[in-house]
């Protein structure tokens, strides 16, 4: 059963991620509290949350940007706005 449970900031989801089992989060990357980086990077770090998901979403599509998302462990990015596929 797909269960989502939404959150208005990170530490939000970096506490739901304690208390349950996480199997993807979405984030954009410029948030309040903490970037989306530093968030996928807690997450990452922890060895009971290691293998949360983390997809970003953001309005940057420069290189660097989607580098950096990978480099702290993003499995997906996407660029905002979205358009639907055909």
């Amino acid at each position: 059963m797909l269960t989502c449970t939404l959150t208005a900031s990170p530490r939000g989801a970096i506490s739901l991620a304690e208390m349950q089992e996480s199997d993807l989060v979405l984030a954009d990357i410029n948030m309040p509290e903490m970037s989306g980086f530093d968030m996928a990077t807690l997450l990452n770090g922890d060895s009971a949350r290691r293998w949360t998901q983390v997809i970003f979403k953001s309005s940057s599509n420069d290189g660097r940007t989607m580098r950096d998302a990978f480099g702290v462990g993003a499995v997906d990015y996407l660029v905002k706005p979205f358009t639907r596929g055909h």
